[in-house]
């Protein structure tokens, strides 16, 4: 094997390495915070408001909550969170869903702050 082949590959192991790194990288940049809630026994769903819009989501496999903020509106939020199991009928779920009492909470995001100006160095 030539010393072109081997720097040819070296270069390509490093470029995969750098672009698994940048990509690694950005995935976490990209998550935002989570509202989250604790595992609870017999819950499927979680419905929420925000706004004027009243949101049912499905509950994590272990009946927990876990909904992505990144596009939850800026400013102060006031909400409600509950949590909801399906009835059963001969043991067979159905439709019907029985709620959960509303846990309120308020939520502030803020808006993404203007950029800085006027960058230089003083003594």
């Amino acid at each position: 094997m030539g010393i072109k082949k081997v720097l040819l590959i070296a270069v390509a192991i490093q470029t995969f390495f750098l672009l698994l790194m940048f990509w690694s990288s950005t995935s976490a940049w990209g998550a935002g915070p989570y509202l989250v809630c604790d595992p609870q026994d017999g819950v499927t769903y979680y419905r929420y408001v925000v706004g004027d819009e009243l949101i049912i989501e499905p509950a994590q496999a272990d009946g927990s909550f876990k909904h992505d903020l990144t596009d939850w509106p800026t400013g102060v939020t006031n909400s409600e969170l509950n949590a909801g199991a399906p009835w059963a009928l001969d043991g067979i779920p159905t439709d019907v869903i029985e709620w959960s009492d509303p846990r309120p909470f308020v939520l502030g995001r803020p808006s993404v702050p203007q950029s800085p100006l006027n960058i230089g160095l003083k003594e």
